[in-house]
C-alpha cells in the first residue's frame, strides 16, 4: 500500500464529517492532555536545574536579566509572570479558604499548559500532511504519551521549544502551498512562520531546526515535491520577523555579560563536576571530552527501553511505510529528514540528556500514527473479507484508537505521579529503573524530603553534602533552618562540620565524588531513605569530620597518584 493513498483505503470520514467532529475531539484531547500533566504536579520537589530556574526568576523580578544565561528569556518571564501571579493568590487565598500554589506548581504550570496545547499543531501538521486520521491518531499519542507527559511537568526550556517548532513547520508548509498566484496570503504564512521560529529560538538556542526544515525543502525540490521557492521580498519578510520576534523576546542577549556567561559556559567554565551514569558506567557529558563521552546510540537505547512497546511497534510499521514513500509522499520525506537529522545533530553531540528527547517525540509520533493507520486499514480489511460487509471507516479509526489509548494509558497508571521511572519490558520492566539513566529518570526526586529530614533532626550548624546546592539553599530556608551549610564532595575543599549528613543520589555519581560515595555506601548504613514510587531516591548518611576529612584526604592522595602515574 502507498502512503498517498492510505485514507482512501481507510474510508476516513468525509472533509465535512471530519470537521464538524474536529474541534470537539481535539478539545477533549487538549483537556486531557493538560489533566494528566497537571495531576499532582507538586508530587516531587524542585531538580537541581528548576531550584537554579526559580533563582534566575527571582533575579528577573529584581530586573537583573543576566542569570541562568545558557538559556533564552521567554521560560524565565512566563514563569516569573506565574511566580508573581501564585504570590498574590497566596496572600488573598486564606480569606477565602481555597488552596495554597506552591513554588513547584507555579513554575512548572507554563510547561504543563503549553504541553497540553501542544496537541493542536501537532494535529495540524500531521493531518496536512498525512490527513485527519493520522492528525488526529498524532494529537492523541501526544496527549497520553509518557514520555512527552515526563518532560512537559519539568520547568525546563524544552516544552515551549517544540511547541513554537511545530508552530512554525506549519506556517512553513502552509506558505509553501499556497496558490502562487496569491502572494499576499503566501507572504502572510512566511511573517507568521519567521514568528514563530523566532520564538523557539526565544524558548532555547536551538537554532539547527532551522537548517532541519531548509534541508528538507531543498531535499523535496530535489525530487520533484517542492515546486514553489521563496521569493526574494519573501525572505526578507521571512528573516525580519524571525530576527526581530526572537530580539523582541530575548533582549538580554544585547547585554555583553550574556556573552560573557555564555562563552564561559561554552568553555564548561561553569562546571563543578564531570560525568553522567548510565548502565552502571560514568561517562563524560561534556564538550571537552567528545570521544570519551556518552555513547552514541544513547538515544537509540532511550526509544527501546523507554517507549510502550505498543508505540514502538507503531513506529517501526511507520519508519518502513515512510521509506517507501520518501520520493513519492511530500510528508514522507519530511519525516525521515526531521527524525534522521534529530539523531544525527544530537546523537554526535558530547552532551546528552533524556529530556533533549521531548523534540523528537513529535516525529516518533507522527511515524507511529502512520504506522497504526495502515494496521488499523488492514485489520479493517481482514474484517471486511471475514463478515463479507464493508467496514466504516470512522468505526475502525475509533475503535483502534481507543483500544491504543487504554493500552499507552497502562504505565501511565502505574508509574503516577513519577512518570520518568517508566522502563519496558525490553529495558527489564521494573527490574530496569534506576539503571539506564537514573539521573533524568529520577531527576531529582526525594531531595525536597531528604533536607526535610536533615532539618528536622540534625543539630545547629550541621552541613548536607550534595550535589543540589541549589536545592539544598532553597529547601534549608524554606523548611526553617538558614543555619545549615551546604558542600559537596565534588569540591576540592569539602567544608565538613562536626555533623555532616550526605545525600546519596544514583544519578549524582560523578568522576569527582564516585570513589567517596561508594566508600561511604560500603563502610556506612543510611539513616533515612525516601523513595519514588517503591524504588530508592535518596539515601542519608551521617558521618562525622574527621571520617569526611579522612575520606576527602585519601582521595586527594588516589587523585595525585592516578596524576603521577
Amino acid at each position: 500500500m502507498q502512503p498517498a493513498t492510505w485514507q482512501n483505503h481507510m474510508h476516513a470520514p468525509s472533509p465535512s464529517v471530519a470537521r464538524k467532529h474536529t474541534f470537539l475531539i481535539l478539545t477533549i484531547l487538549t483537556v486531557s492532555a493538560f489533566f494528566l500533566r497537571v495531576h499532582e504536579l507538586s508530587s516531587a520537589g524542585f531538580a537541581e536545574d528548576e531550584a537554579h530556574k526559580l533563582m534566575a526568576i527571582e533575579s528577573y523580578l529584581q530586573g537583573d536579566f543576566t542569570e541562568d544565561a545558557d538559556h533564552p528569556m521567554l521560560m524565565k518571564v512566563l514563569g516569573a509572570g506565574m511566580i508573581v501571579f501564585a504570590r498574590h493568590w497566596n496572600q488573598a487565598a486564606p480569606d477565602y479558604d481555597l488552596p495554597q500554589i506552591s513554588d513547584e506548581f507555579a513554575i512548572r504550570f507554563p510547561n504543563v499548559l503549553f504541553g497540553a496545547l501542544t496537541t493542536v499543531p501537532l494535529y495540524f501538521l500531521a493531518r496536512d500532511l498525512f490527513g485527519w486520521s493520522a492528525g488526529i491518531l498524532s494529537a492523541l499519542l501526544w496527549a497520553i504519551g509518557i514520555n512527552s507527559i515526563v518532560y512537559n511537568r519539568i520547568a525546563k526550556e524544552d516544552t515551549l521549544l517544540v511547541f513554537f517548532l511545530l508552530q512554525a513547520f506549519y506556517f512553513y508548509y502552509r506558505a509553501k502551498n499556497v496558490n502562487p498566484r496569491d502572494t499576499r496570503v503566501e507572504t502572510r504564512w512566511f511573517c507568521a512562520a519567521g514568528a514563530a521560529f523566532g520564538m523557539m529560538l526565544a524558548s532555547k538556542y536551538f537554532l539547527h531546526f532551522l537548517a532541519f526544515n531548509f534541508l528538507y525543502y531543498y531535499l523535496a525540490g530535489r525530487v520533484g515535491l517542492d515546486r514553489h521557492p521563496m521569493s526574494r521580498r519573501q525572505q526578507l519578510v521571512f528573516f525580519g520577523t524571525f530576527g526581530f520576534v526572537f530580539l523582541i523576546l530575548n533582549a538580554a542577549i544585547l547585554q555583553p555579560e550574556v556573552w560573557t556567561y555564555l562563552l564561559s559556559y561554552v568553555r564548561e567554565g561553569t562546571m563543578t563536576h564531570h560525568g553522567y551514569l548510565m548502565m552502571g558506567k560514568i561517562y563524560y557529558n561534556g564538550i571537552s571530552h567528545f570521544l570519551e563521552g556518552l555513547p552514541v546510540y544513547f538515544y537509540v537505547l532511550y526509544l527501546l527501553v523507554k517507549l510502550p512497546i505498543l508505540l514502538l511497534l507503531g513506529l517501526t510499521v511507520g519508519l518502513v511505510l515512510a521509506w517507501k514513500g520518501r520520493k513519492t509522499h511530500p510528508g514522507c520525506l519530511f519525516l525521515l529528514v526531521n527524525f534522521g537529522m534529530w539523531f544525527v545533530s544530537f546523537s554526535f553531540v558530547p552532551g546528552k540528556w533524556s529530556r533533549y528527547t521531548l523534540s523528537l517525540m513529535p516525529w516518533v509520533y507522527m511515524l507511529a500514527a502512520l504506522g497504526f493507520v495502515w494496521i488499523l486499514v488492514g485489520a479493517g480489511r481482514w474484517v471486511e473479507q471475514w463478515k463479507k460487509y464493508p467496514v466504516p471507516g470512522e468505526w475502525v479509526l475509533l475503535s483502534g484508537a481507543s483500544l491504543i489509548a487504554v493500552i499507552l494509558l497502562i504505565p501511565i497508571y502505574r508509574t503516577a505521579p513519577h512518570y520518568g521511572l517508566f522502563v519496558n519490558w525490553l529495558g527489564g520492566g521494573s527490574k530496569g529503573v534506576g539503571y539506564y539513566f537514573p539521573h533524568d529518570d529520577f531527576y531529582d526526586a526525594g531531595v525536597r524530603e531528604a533536607i526535610a529530614f536533615v532539618a528536622r533532626n540534625s543539630p545547629p550548624g550541621s552541613t548536607i553534602v550534595s550535589d543540589t546546592p541549589n536545592a539544598v539553599q532553597y529547601y534549608t530556608n524554606r523548611f526553617g533552618r538558614p543555619d545549615l551549610f551546604q558542600t559537596s564532595f565534588c569540591d576540592k575543599n569539602p567544608a565538613l562540620n562536626d555533623h555532616n549528613y550526605v545525600l546519596y543520589q544514583e544519578g549524582r555519581r560523578y568522576f569527582e565524588n564516585d570513589r567517596i560515595l561508594q566508600a561511604i555506601r560500603r563502610s556506612f548504613r543510611p539513616i533515612e531513605e525516601v523513595r519514588a514510587l517503591s524504588y530508592t531516591a535518596v539515601q542519608i548518611y551521617e558521618i562525622d569530620k574527621t571520617v569526611g576529612a579522612l575520606l576527602v584526604s585519601n582521595e586527594s592522595f588516589y587523585n595525585q597518584a592516578v596524576k603521577n602515574d
